[in-house]
Protein backbone atom coordinates (compact mmCIF):
# COMPACT_ATOMS: atom_id res chain seq x y z
CA UNK A 1 0.00 0.00 0.00
CA UNK A 2 2.87 2.62 0.64
CA UNK A 3 4.55 1.96 -2.39
CA UNK A 4 1.28 2.45 -4.21
CA UNK A 5 0.53 5.97 -2.18
CA UNK A 6 3.76 7.26 -3.03
CA UNK A 7 3.22 6.48 -6.37
CA UNK A 8 0.47 7.99 -6.77
CA UNK A 9 1.23 11.22 -4.54
CA UNK A 10 3.79 13.52 -4.85
CA UNK A 11 7.07 13.27 -3.88
CA UNK A 12 6.93 14.03 -0.51
CA UNK A 13 8.84 17.55 0.63
CA UNK A 14 9.26 16.33 3.87
CA UNK A 15 12.02 13.84 2.70
CA UNK A 16 13.77 16.49 0.63
CA UNK A 17 13.35 18.39 4.05
CA UNK A 18 14.99 15.61 5.92
CA UNK A 19 17.97 15.37 4.18
CA UNK A 20 18.90 19.12 3.65
CA UNK A 21 18.68 19.72 7.65
CA UNK A 22 20.44 16.51 8.43
CA UNK A 23 22.94 16.54 5.76
CA UNK A 24 25.72 16.19 7.79
CA UNK A 25 24.47 13.44 10.27
CA UNK A 26 23.61 10.99 7.31
CA UNK A 27 26.53 10.95 5.47
CA UNK A 28 27.66 9.04 8.15
CA UNK A 29 24.79 6.87 8.69
CA UNK A 30 24.76 6.48 4.99
CA UNK A 31 28.09 4.67 5.18
CA UNK A 32 25.59 1.96 7.09
CA UNK A 33 23.60 1.54 4.27
CA UNK A 34 23.76 -1.01 1.43
CA UNK A 35 21.82 0.83 -1.25
CA UNK A 36 19.48 3.94 -1.30
CA UNK A 37 16.12 3.99 -2.76
CA UNK A 38 14.64 6.79 -4.75
CA UNK A 39 11.06 7.21 -7.19
CA UNK A 40 13.83 5.85 -10.10
CA UNK A 41 16.55 3.84 -8.23
CA UNK A 42 15.39 0.51 -6.57
CA UNK A 43 17.34 -0.35 -3.32
CA UNK A 44 17.39 -1.91 0.30
CA UNK A 45 18.05 -0.68 3.48
CA UNK A 46 20.65 -2.86 5.55
CA UNK A 47 20.12 -1.13 9.51
CA UNK A 48 16.68 0.85 8.25
CA UNK A 49 15.79 0.80 12.22
CA UNK A 50 19.16 1.76 13.52
CA UNK A 51 19.16 4.46 11.07
CA UNK A 52 15.69 5.66 11.85
CA UNK A 53 16.65 5.88 15.75
CA UNK A 54 19.40 7.74 15.06
CA UNK A 55 17.32 10.15 12.63
CA UNK A 56 14.91 10.23 15.51
CA UNK A 57 17.77 11.51 17.90
CA UNK A 58 18.50 14.31 15.93
CA UNK A 59 15.11 15.47 15.08
CA UNK A 60 14.29 16.07 18.72
CA UNK A 61 16.31 18.84 18.93
CA UNK A 62 14.80 20.44 16.39
CA UNK A 63 12.53 23.36 17.66
CA UNK A 64 8.83 23.02 15.89
CA UNK A 65 7.27 25.88 14.54
CA UNK A 66 4.09 26.75 14.95
CA UNK A 67 1.93 24.77 12.25
CA UNK A 68 -0.60 26.46 9.69
CA UNK A 69 -4.31 25.78 9.53
CA UNK A 70 -3.34 23.57 6.95
CA UNK A 71 -0.11 23.35 5.94
CA UNK A 72 1.76 21.95 2.39
CA UNK A 73 4.29 20.07 4.37
CA UNK A 74 4.81 18.05 7.30
CA UNK A 75 7.75 19.63 8.46
CA UNK A 76 6.33 21.14 12.05
CA UNK A 77 5.68 16.98 12.73
CA UNK A 78 8.70 15.84 12.55
CA UNK A 79 10.12 16.79 15.90
CA UNK A 80 6.99 15.21 17.69
CA UNK A 81 7.70 12.00 16.00
CA UNK A 82 10.82 11.50 16.84
CA UNK A 83 9.30 11.57 20.46
CA UNK A 84 5.71 10.23 20.60
CA UNK A 85 5.25 8.85 17.39
CA UNK A 86 1.51 7.64 17.58
CA UNK A 87 0.63 11.50 18.40
CA UNK A 88 2.37 12.48 15.44
CA UNK A 89 0.56 10.13 12.83
CA UNK A 90 -2.77 11.30 14.48
CA UNK A 91 -1.62 14.83 14.41
CA UNK A 92 -0.84 14.04 10.15
CA UNK A 93 -4.19 13.29 9.26
CA UNK A 94 -5.78 15.78 11.19
CA UNK A 95 -4.14 17.91 8.57
CA UNK A 96 -5.35 15.84 5.97
CA UNK A 97 -8.89 16.22 7.05
CA UNK A 98 -7.99 20.28 7.18
CA UNK A 99 -6.63 20.28 3.87
CA UNK A 100 -10.19 18.36 2.51
CA UNK A 101 -12.44 20.43 4.80
CA UNK A 102 -11.21 23.73 2.75
CA UNK A 103 -11.66 22.53 -0.52
CA UNK A 104 -14.90 20.05 0.33
CA UNK A 105 -17.36 22.22 2.57
CA UNK A 106 -19.71 20.11 4.69
CA UNK A 107 -17.17 17.41 5.32
CA UNK A 108 -18.24 15.25 8.11
CA UNK A 109 -16.38 15.57 11.48
CA UNK A 110 -16.97 12.60 12.05
CA UNK A 111 -14.51 10.00 10.50
CA UNK A 112 -16.34 6.51 10.48
CA UNK A 113 -18.85 8.78 8.23
CA UNK A 114 -15.49 9.95 5.83
CA UNK A 115 -15.32 7.09 3.47
CA UNK A 116 -18.72 7.59 2.82
CA UNK A 117 -18.39 11.40 2.31
CA UNK A 118 -15.67 10.93 -0.39
CA UNK A 119 -17.76 8.60 -2.28
CA UNK A 120 -20.48 11.31 -2.67
CA UNK A 121 -17.50 13.96 -3.58
CA UNK A 122 -16.34 11.39 -6.23
CA UNK A 123 -20.09 10.83 -7.59
CA UNK A 124 -20.28 14.45 -7.41
CA UNK A 125 -17.04 15.51 -9.57
CA UNK A 126 -15.70 17.01 -6.76
CA UNK A 127 -12.66 14.78 -5.93
CA UNK A 128 -10.86 12.33 -8.48
CA UNK A 129 -11.08 8.93 -7.83
CA UNK A 130 -7.52 8.53 -6.85
CA UNK A 131 -7.34 11.55 -4.48
CA UNK A 132 -10.62 9.37 -2.54
CA UNK A 133 -8.86 6.07 -2.53
CA UNK A 134 -5.30 7.42 -1.26
CA UNK A 135 -7.58 9.43 1.97
CA UNK A 136 -9.26 6.13 2.38
CA UNK A 137 -6.17 4.10 2.84
CA UNK A 138 -4.42 6.58 4.73
CA UNK A 139 -7.24 6.44 7.20
CA UNK A 140 -7.14 2.68 7.33
CA UNK A 141 -3.39 2.62 8.38
CA UNK A 142 -4.22 5.35 10.89
CA UNK A 143 -6.71 2.84 12.12
CA UNK A 144 -3.76 0.27 12.07
CA UNK A 145 -1.76 2.38 14.64
CA UNK A 146 -3.64 3.56 16.83
CA UNK A 147 -5.49 0.15 17.40
CA UNK A 148 -2.34 -2.05 17.32
CA UNK A 149 -0.82 -2.86 21.04
CA UNK A 150 2.60 -3.02 19.87
CA UNK A 151 4.61 0.55 20.01
CA UNK A 152 4.45 2.77 16.65
CA UNK A 153 8.40 4.03 15.70
CA UNK A 154 9.79 6.91 14.46
CA UNK A 155 10.69 5.56 11.62
CA UNK A 156 7.12 4.61 11.24
CA UNK A 157 5.70 7.84 11.86
CA UNK A 158 8.12 9.48 9.52
CA UNK A 159 6.61 7.49 6.41
CA UNK A 160 3.11 8.70 7.42
CA UNK A 161 4.21 12.26 7.70
CA UNK A 162 5.29 11.79 4.44
CA UNK A 163 2.57 9.57 2.85
CA UNK A 164 0.17 12.54 4.79
CA UNK A 165 2.01 15.30 2.91
CA UNK A 166 1.39 13.82 -0.19
CA UNK A 167 -2.07 13.11 0.38
CA UNK A 168 -2.61 17.00 1.20
CA UNK A 169 -0.29 18.24 -2.42
CA UNK A 170 -2.75 15.44 -4.85
CA UNK A 171 -5.71 17.45 -2.35
CA UNK A 172 -4.40 20.87 -3.50
CA UNK A 173 -3.79 19.86 -7.08
CA UNK A 174 -6.72 17.86 -8.07
CA UNK A 175 -9.88 18.98 -6.21
CA UNK A 176 -10.16 22.11 -7.75
CA UNK A 177 -9.32 21.13 -11.44
CA UNK A 178 -11.15 18.04 -11.57
CA UNK A 179 -13.01 17.80 -14.77
CA UNK A 180 -16.32 18.32 -15.14
CA UNK A 181 -18.54 14.86 -16.35
CA UNK A 182 -19.91 16.67 -18.65
CA UNK A 183 -17.55 16.85 -21.13
CA UNK A 184 -17.59 13.72 -23.09
CA UNK A 185 -19.53 12.00 -25.02
CA UNK A 186 -21.68 9.85 -22.97
CA UNK A 187 -23.96 11.02 -20.65
CA UNK A 188 -22.35 10.63 -17.08
CA UNK A 189 -24.99 8.52 -15.23
CA UNK A 190 -26.39 5.13 -16.16
CA UNK A 191 -27.79 2.87 -14.13
CA UNK A 192 -29.48 -0.98 -15.13
CA UNK A 193 -28.84 -4.77 -14.06
CA UNK A 194 -26.58 -7.36 -14.36
CA UNK A 195 -26.75 -10.61 -15.70
CA UNK A 196 -30.85 -9.54 -15.70
CA UNK A 197 -31.32 -9.42 -11.96
CA UNK A 198 -28.55 -7.49 -10.31
CA UNK A 199 -28.23 -3.64 -9.99
CA UNK A 200 -25.22 -1.88 -11.11
CA UNK A 201 -24.70 1.70 -11.95
CA UNK A 202 -22.01 3.51 -13.38
CA UNK A 203 -21.24 7.25 -13.13
CA UNK A 204 -18.69 9.02 -15.16
CA UNK A 205 -16.63 11.29 -13.20
CA UNK A 206 -14.09 13.26 -15.76
CA UNK A 207 -12.78 12.52 -19.59
CA UNK A 208 -9.73 12.95 -21.00
CA UNK A 209 -9.44 12.78 -25.13
CA UNK A 210 -11.12 9.52 -25.47
CA UNK A 211 -10.26 8.05 -22.18
CA UNK A 212 -12.32 8.57 -18.96
CA UNK A 213 -12.52 7.73 -15.45
CA UNK A 214 -15.49 6.47 -13.79
CA UNK A 215 -17.20 5.08 -10.48
CA UNK A 216 -18.89 1.18 -10.07
CA UNK A 217 -21.70 1.49 -7.77
CA UNK A 218 -23.38 -1.75 -6.30
CA UNK A 219 -26.39 -0.40 -4.78
CA UNK A 220 -27.98 -4.00 -2.91
CA UNK A 221 -24.38 -4.26 -1.50
CA UNK A 222 -23.07 -0.49 -0.89
CA UNK A 223 -19.70 -1.41 -2.86
CA UNK A 224 -17.78 0.88 -5.21
CA UNK A 225 -15.22 0.58 -7.12
CA UNK A 226 -12.72 2.76 -9.22
CA UNK A 227 -12.74 2.31 -12.96
CA UNK A 228 -10.96 3.65 -16.00
CA UNK A 229 -12.10 3.30 -19.71
CA UNK A 230 -12.01 4.63 -22.88
CA UNK A 231 -13.83 4.66 -26.86
CA UNK A 232 -13.07 1.97 -28.40
CA UNK A 233 -14.75 2.81 -31.92
CA UNK A 234 -17.45 5.25 -32.95
CA UNK A 235 -19.48 4.64 -35.83
CA UNK A 236 -23.48 6.07 -37.17
CA UNK A 237 -24.45 2.78 -35.39
CA UNK A 238 -23.34 3.68 -31.59
CA UNK A 239 -20.41 4.35 -29.72
CA UNK A 240 -18.60 1.16 -28.39
CA UNK A 241 -16.87 1.13 -25.22
CA UNK A 242 -14.64 -0.60 -22.66
CA UNK A 243 -13.22 -0.28 -19.08
CA UNK A 244 -12.45 -1.80 -16.05
CA UNK A 245 -11.88 -1.66 -12.50
CA UNK A 246 -9.36 -1.32 -10.41
CA UNK A 247 -9.62 -1.45 -6.63
CA UNK A 248 -12.35 -0.33 -4.17
CA UNK A 249 -13.64 3.29 -3.15
CA UNK A 250 -15.24 1.44 -0.37
CA UNK A 251 -15.63 -2.08 0.05
CA UNK A 252 -19.06 -3.43 1.37
CA UNK A 253 -20.64 -6.77 1.18
CA UNK A 254 -20.45 -7.52 -2.32
CA UNK A 255 -16.52 -8.86 -3.28
CA UNK A 256 -15.62 -7.31 -6.79
CA UNK A 257 -13.24 -9.37 -9.50
CA UNK A 258 -10.70 -6.70 -10.86
CA UNK A 259 -9.57 -9.75 -13.70
CA UNK A 260 -12.21 -8.58 -16.32
CA UNK A 261 -13.43 -6.20 -18.61
CA UNK A 262 -16.81 -4.19 -19.41
CA UNK A 263 -17.81 -4.13 -23.11
CA UNK A 264 -20.70 -2.14 -24.20
CA UNK A 265 -22.44 -0.69 -27.35
CA UNK A 266 -24.01 2.70 -27.05
CA UNK A 267 -26.68 3.57 -29.02
CA UNK A 268 -28.50 7.07 -27.65
CA UNK A 269 -29.98 6.86 -24.00
CA UNK A 270 -29.10 3.17 -24.04
CA UNK A 271 -26.10 0.62 -23.20
CA UNK A 272 -25.79 -3.25 -23.55
CA UNK A 273 -22.74 -4.92 -23.27
CA UNK A 274 -20.83 -7.96 -21.19
CA UNK A 275 -18.31 -8.69 -18.69
CA UNK A 276 -15.52 -10.93 -20.30
CA UNK A 277 -12.75 -12.18 -18.33
CA UNK A 278 -9.16 -11.37 -18.70
CA UNK A 279 -9.03 -14.14 -21.64
CA UNK A 280 -12.08 -12.86 -23.55
CA UNK A 281 -14.06 -15.25 -21.32
CA UNK A 282 -17.81 -13.70 -21.72
CA UNK A 283 -18.96 -14.25 -17.61
CA UNK A 284 -22.63 -12.32 -18.12
CA UNK A 285 -24.63 -9.68 -20.14
CA UNK A 286 -25.55 -5.98 -18.84
CA UNK A 287 -28.05 -3.16 -19.81
CA UNK A 288 -27.93 0.25 -18.33
CA UNK A 289 -29.83 3.29 -18.97
CA UNK A 290 -28.80 6.92 -19.16
CA UNK A 291 -30.28 8.28 -15.89
CA UNK A 292 -30.25 11.78 -14.50
CA UNK A 293 -29.84 10.91 -10.79
CA UNK A 294 -27.94 7.82 -9.38
CA UNK A 295 -28.04 6.53 -5.84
Amino acid sequence: MTVKMVTALAWPVVVLLALVVLRQPLRTLLGRLENVETPVVSASFAKADEVAADISGALAGVPAPEPESAPSNMAHLMPLAATRPRDAIRAAFRQVRRALAARLPGLPSSDTELTDALSDAVLDGRLPNEVAWAVTQLRELLDQYLSSSEPVSPGQAYQFLALAEGAIHAIARSVESAAPTSGGPLPPRWAGTYNDDYPIELMINSWQGGEFTATMIYPESDTRTRAKGRVVSAADTGLEIAWTEDGYIKQGRRTVSFEGTYRALVIGGTMTGSWNRAGGQRVANFRLTASPTTS
